[in-house]
């Protein structure tokens, strides 16, 4: 005669009730989802903002009176916004006291391409006077440039040697940026000779006019010692705003998006602590109604000799079991929502998203399914509690 274990009788349990079984398994799935795809997106957007302040690069940015919201778009989120600066700007606010260095960028556009799964942006730097592409450069910097070559950002699948086509126009790469969480990810940076003459092949030489056809988007600018940045920009916006020119110094951008970042982190935390409200009390209310029609069982596997240790075993086996293929599910689906989304929910809140590393990422994994497996367990250890508080006999006369 075959004999029958608790682990046999736990597996057939859970395929006997196909319907109660999915049903706890996706809410084990709905926990384990909603905490580790809300913890990482914190995390993510945490990042991105300590990188972003970290390495920004510039001190004041100056851009087109009446455009300072869009510079948000562009280095975010890619968004093709071309705007230009006044000719002259440059010269006007050599005179402005602070300024060690100035360099230009021209915003081009975007273009779908085989090279990454986003639509890729195209900027004109000048690599003689870079400070910002250089600080997020992976490798050795290269202060020359010609117009056959291209820095590629992080999203962009092509390697230093290699070459691509964007805008008509082929390029080889000779650098590649780190992971930024930003636009730069998806971005390909060429000579602003190159930038300018593809601007006057696209739609977006319907913004350009003889007085800002020397076609700088931003001027970024570096501060010498012991300037502040609000005090130039102010000054700035003092000396030229007749001109058409917008200082913002970078410390507002950021705390601007770090208060987007505090309104976003308190959702997601009211999100997550919702949730697992939820779904442990309906875990308890549901494990509970499951033991209870179960009472028979349990009389029976007692008046057959089953100790109580063995009956405490197949329950919290059978939960344990629950636990594991939901939350590897959950976890599972938290893991393709922010590889997929991620940029796109950090979008909604104009925030950058870096995730951590990949070791974190599977340490994240690895905490969320250990506190997943306690849920259920512990839902139906106080079911089982209640019912042992019965005789043998009550349960029968309980179940007719």
């Amino acid at each position: 005669m075959r004999k029958i274990g608790i682990t046999y009788l736990t597996i057939k349990n859970v395929i006997k009730k196909p319907a109660r079984s999915v049903g706890l398994i996706l809410l084990v799935a709905l926990l384990s989802f909603s905490l580790l795809s809300g913890t990482l997106l914190a995390i993510g957007l945490e990042r991105g903002l300590d990188t972003l302040a970290n390495r920004l690069g510039a001190d004041v940015m100056a851009v087109p009176a009446g455009h300072e919201a869009k510079i948000a778009s562009v280095l975010l989120q890619g968004e093709p916004n071309p705007f230009f600066l006044p000719n002259g700007a440059r010269q006007k606010l050599a005179d402005v006291e602070g300024i060690a260095q100035m360099t230009a960028q021209t915003y081009v556009g975007q273009e779908m391409t085989p090279y990454c799964s986003r639509p890729v942006q195209l900027i004109g730097f000048e690599a003689a006077d870079d400070f910002l592409v250089s600080a997020w450069l992976d490798g050795p910097q290269n202060n020359q440039l010609n117009d056959a070559q291209c820095i590629v950002g992080h999203a962009i699948a092509a390697e230093v040697g290699q070459s691509l086509k964007l805008f008509g126009k082929d390029y080889q790469v000779v650098g590649r940026l780190a992971e930024t969480g930003m636009a730069f990810d998806a971005t390909v940076f060429v000579a602003r000779t190159v930038a300018r003459q593809l601007v006057g092949q696209l739609p977006s030489k319907s913004q350009i006019t003889a007085q800002n056809d020397e076609l700088v988007s931003t001027l970024l600018i570096k501060l010498k010692p012991g300037y502040q940045s609000e005090t130039v920009a102010r000054q700035i916006n003092r000396q030229h705003a007749s001109d058409g020119i917008f200082g913002m110094f970078s410390k507002k951008f950021v705390n601007n998006m770090s208060s987007n970042l505090m309104v976003a982190l308190g959702v997601i935390k009211v999100a997550i602590a919702v949730v697992w409200l939820l779904a442990i009390a309906v875990l308890a209310i549901v494990f509970s109604m499951m033991i209870n029609e179960r009472q028979r069982e349990y009389a029976t596997l007692s008046i057959l000799g089953a100790r109580r240790a063995q009956i405490n075993r197949l329950t919290l086996q059978e939960a344990g079991l629950i636990s594991l293929v939901g939350a590897l599910f959950g976890i599972g689906c938290g893991y393709l929502l922010l590889y997929f989304y991620g940029l796109k929910i950090a979008a909604q809140f104009s925030i950058p998203f870096l995730l951590p590393s990949l070791g974190w990422l599977i340490a994240w994994g690895l905490g969320c399914l250990i506190i997943s497996l306690f849920v259920a367990p512990l839902a139906s250890r106080f079911a089982l509690y209640r019912i042992y508080k019965k005789d043998v006999y009550c349960q029968f006369r309980e179940m007719e």
